[in-house]
């Protein structure tokens, strides 16, 4: 019985605590493997409104059971309001966005396609570049895995190098 369930941008849902127990830096999809751009997603409401309402009680039996592991919760939530203020530290890529996961904007690393000639071109954020994301574009990108890759400042400047992905 899902639990204050909350969405991922990929689509897939988990409990609100059962999230912070993927997170290790970066929050993962384990369904699909996507990357999850941003802090921790809130709550659907609306799902979990539905869930307390048809199915009562399972879902006072799940609440029991996670009020029991409040303290742990607790500290989960600090640990991510931890590694949430170490995100604000990091470069923003404004009006650009991740062509895999669809954080909007970069935060962090960025990585650009130099061979992709669309206008609209392709980027990868620092933590969908490090997984290897294969995902296709998001806008119909002639993308492939040989492209090369430049890692991109946040003024728009091109690195010193360019990396090719393997």
């Amino acid at each position: 019985m899902l639990f204050r369930p909350a969405v991922l941008n990929c689509g897939h849902i988990y409990c609100e605590d059962c999230m912070y127990s993927l997170a290790n830096g970066t929050l993962r999809c384990q369904v699909c493997k996507s990357c999850h751009p941003g802090g921790f997603p809130k709550v659907c409401l609306d799902l979990d409104h539905f869930l307390e309402k048809h199915f009562p009680e399972e879902y006072a039996q799940r609440k029991d059971a996670q009020n029991e592991e409040d303290n742990i919760r607790s500290e989960r939530v600090d640990a991510s309001l931890k590694m949430n203020s170490v995100t604000s530290a990091y470069t923003v890529h404004i009006q650009v966005g991740c062509d895999s996961c669809g954080a909007y904007p970069i935060i962090g690393k960025r990585h650009n396609c130099k061979d992709c000639v669309e206008k609209i071109g392709f980027d990868l954020c620092g933590d969908c570049y490090e997984n290897r994301s294969t995902l296709p574009g998001r806008f119909n990108q002639q993308h492939t895995p040989e492209h090369i890759f430049e890692l991109i400042d946040s003024t728009g400047r091109v690195g010193r190098y360019a990396v090719q992905r393997r």
